[in-house]
């Protein structure tokens, strides 16, 4: 596989609209597909059934991350409680990573969430998937007990805000 070469990343980071929705779908179906998941419509991937249902709450997010209009990845947080926000989705297309493009929708998420005054945001996320663990541990997330609701999601983690 050729590398991407990205000379300067003019990237926008904009709330998802309807027409996003067949790109959102696509690119979470992709990376599941390239680390051997299946997305569960019925379970931990049920948001992106309609999105806009699920992400309807005040203050929940859905970001998409785009470059030169087109979409490569999203975010998307869900309040479980008046203090804890969820982290329910963080999806990069696979061209776009190793560029700090993960970091800067993380960073999104988090500086969204401390200015709704959020104290802690938890993940649900796969051991499989060590450049996200990498990622979220750059950030100071830590493991908590617990068990995710899907069956590939085997950690838990929480950050204090």
């Amino acid at each position: 596989m050729r590398e991407l070469i990205l000379p300067e990343l003019s990237t926008n980071i904009r709330s998802a609209q309807i027409q996003d929705l067949p790109a959102i779908r696509q690119i979470l179906h992709d990376t599941l597909a390239e680390f051997s998941f299946e997305a569960d419509p019925k379970g931990i991937d049920q948001d992106l059934e309609d999105p806009f249902q699920a992400y309807s709450h005040a203050d929940a997010l859905l970001d998409v991350l785009t470059m030169e209009q087109n979409i490569i990845g999203f975010v998307g947080l869900i309040p479980l409680d008046q203090s804890t926000i969820e982290l329910r989705k963080l999806y990069l297309s696979q061209p776009y990573r190793g560029h700090g493009l993960g970091s800067k929708l993380l960073d999104h998420a988090i500086v969204w969430a401390r200015q709704r005054h959020f104290e802690f945001m938890s993940l649900q996320t796969s051991s499989r998937l060590h450049s996200a663990a990498q990622l979220y541990d750059s950030r100071g997330f830590a493991p908590v007990e617990g068990r995710g609701r899907g069956d590939d999601c085997d950690q838990l983690l929480c950050l204090n805000l």
